[in-house]
C-alpha cells in the first residue's frame, strides 16, 4: 500500500509541475473613462441586457470623470457599460437622454456605440476608451 501511495503522490507532483509550466492566457486591460464636460452634474443610469431592469447608476459631477478598469483573458475589449442594452443620462434631474441597443448606425453618438469612444493605446495589451458627455448632449436632451 505504501508503494501505491508514493506513486499517487508522484503523479500529483508531476501533474502540478506540468500545469505550472503552461503558457498563461494572454489578457487585455481595458480602461473606460467617461468625462462630464457639460455644465451640469449627470447621472449615468444603465439597464440590464434584455430585461430593462435597473442595473447601475453612476453620478459624475460637472468637470469630473468616472473610470473603470477591466481585464479580459480572451483579448476582447470589455468597456463599460457591459451587459447594458440601454443607458439614460440625466442632467441635474431636469433633462435626460436615452440610448438603446442596437445602434442605428456607427456614426450615431451613444455610450453603447464603441465608435463614440476615443481609443488610446496605453501599452501592449492595455487600451483606454474615453466617452465625453458634452454641452451639446445636454442641449439635445429632453425636458422632464
Amino acid at each position: 500500500m505504501k508503494k501505491f501511495g508514493k506513486k499517487v503522490l508522484g503523479l500529483i507532483i508531476v501533474i502540478a509541475v506540468m500545469a505550472s509550466c503552461t503558457d498563461p492566457q494572454p489578457s487585455v486591460l481595458t480602461d473606460t473613462r467617461i468625462i462630464n464636460l457639460s455644465a451640469k452634474d449627470v447621472k449615468f443610469i444603465t439597464f440590464a441586457h434584455e430585461s430593462y431592469k435597473f442595473k447601475d447608476t453612476i453620478v459624475i459631477k460637472k468637470d469630473h470623470q468616472y473610470e473603470e478598469r477591466r481585464s479580459s483573458l480572451d483579448e476582447i475589449y470589455t468597456i463599460f457599460p457591459v451587459g447594458a442594452d440601454s443607458v439614460k443620462i440625466v442632467f441635474e434631474n431636469d433633462r435626460y437622454c436615452i440610448y438603446r441597443w442596437p445602434i442605428e448606425n456607427e456614426d450615431m453618438k451613444s455610450p453603447l456605440n464603441i465608435f463614440s469612444f476615443q481609443k488610446e493605446e496605453i501599452g501592449k495589451d492595455h487600451v483606454r476608451f474615453t466617452y465625453e458627455i458634452t454641452e451639446d448632449d445636454c442641449a439635445e436632451s429632453i425636458l422632464y
